[in-house]
């Protein structure tokens, strides 16, 4: 099953070697957890266990289908601080629901295949424990629990799992919630945050757009905007529209990414003055420029903003993953100054698309831009 992370994506998998690499606290488990004596052998959620067999996958699927779906007392998130020689652990733990169990602890995991010459199933061998007393019991309790670990210099920082357990050492030994985490874990920041203001509106308007991290994982949440240090609001967008702001005031904004496992740092920083007298929507654009859509993502319409520095020509399309035009959405001639553009979803054969990415691209004699935004309905 370890094999199978798509099939299995909540499987924490765990070897207590008794060889002569024996895991830390191997001894201690064994005795804990495997009946008779015999090997192999899996423990599901702490009091429920099987011996290896050649029906054996098929038996721990069973019973994989049914833990997934029962509810945990407790949520917990793992965060990680790594250099050469050790890593500091957090677990920050949050109760869903009340306990009754005694005698419970949070146990604290390295797994890695720490040696070479074992099968390719023994990567997620026991490398490093530690336990301490779990306090919490009740709803609405939290708090972050805290181990250094310690890192052989020769393993390979990118093949070490982080995994954390609260479990009771009492009567059928209820593992309460587990989680585990990649040692390092790559949690970009967004790219290139820019603005736009609308202060001819009423109300007036800021709108930040951004990109996606250069390298992120599927463990993105959402993002945060900060405005002067303080944080304004949290989104799942690319996008933000501030509303409540004070004229003829300056202003400095940047986001940062929410991971599963922590946050990323912050964007770059735009300033913005909210003078009226600057803004005039008739102002002729300094340079001809292609504007972020928003929102985005969106469903299921979008605005796409662009800006003539001279009259042209201009010849906006919306394209598919394929390159495929689906929409033409402006063809046409123009007066210098700044536009918008609205995609209601729809392909130039008035049928709606489906969710995906789509990119938007403006051909101006002398200037061409493609843009990305993506369609969730």
């Amino acid at each position: 099953m370890a094999e199978n992370s798509d099939e299995f994506p909540v499987l924490i998998p765990l070897i207590w070697q008794l060889n002569a690499n024996t895991s830390p606290n191997g001894s201690s488990r064994f005795q804990m957890f495997t009946p008779q004596g015999f090997i192999p052998h899996a423990q599901w959620g702490g009091s429920v266990h099987h011996v290896g067999a050649s029906s054996a996958l098929s038996i721990y699927t069973n019973m994989y289908n049914s833990f997934v779906n029962i509810p945990s007392s407790m949520e917990i998130v793992i965060g990680a601080e790594v250099s050469d020689s050790h890593v500091n652990v957090s677990a920050n733990v949050n109760m869903l629901d009340s306990i009754s169990t005694t005698n419970n602890k949070i146990i604290f995991i390295l797994s890695y295949n720490f040696d070479a010459t074992q099968p390719g199933n023994y990567f997620a061998s026991v490398v490093r424990y530690n336990e301490q007393n779990f306090d919490l019991t009740d709803a609405g309790q939290s708090n972050v629990f805290s181990q250094q670990m310690l890192l052989d210099p020769t393993w390979d920082k990118d093949l070490v799992n982080i995994v954390v357990i609260v479990q009771t050492f009492s009567g059928d030994h209820v593992i309460h919630q587990a989680a585990m985490r990649k040692m390092d874990v790559e949690m970009g920041p967004p790219q290139s945050l820019t603005y736009e203001k609308r202060l001819e509106l009423s109300p007036p308007e800021i709108r930040l757009y951004w990109d996606e991290p250069d390298f992120y994982n599927t463990d993105l949440l959402s993002f945060t905007i900060f405005r002067n240090g303080v944080a304004r609001a949290e989104t799942t967008g690319w996008s933000f529209i501030d509303r409540n702001f004070s004229l003829d005031t300056h202003y400095s904004y940047y986001v940062i990414a929410n991971y599963v496992h922590g946050i990323s740092e912050p964007s770059n920083v735009v300033e913005i003055d909210t003078t009226v007298s600057e803004f005039d929507p008739s102002i002729i654009p300094d340079v001809t420029f292609l504007g972020n859509n928003f929102p985005n993502p969106f469903n299921p319409t979008t605005n796409i903003s662009f800006g003539l520095h001279e009259p042209a020509s201009v010849l906006l399309k919306i394209f598919n993953l394929r390159g495929q035009v689906v929409k033409t959405l402006i063809k046409g001639t123009f007066d210098s100054g700044q536009y918008t553009a609205r995609w209601d979803g729809l392909d130039d054969n008035g049928v709606e698309v489906g969710s995906g990415v789509y990119f938007y691209q403006i051909e101006i004699p002398g200037f061409v831009e493609t843009k990305r935004m993506v369609l969730m309905k």
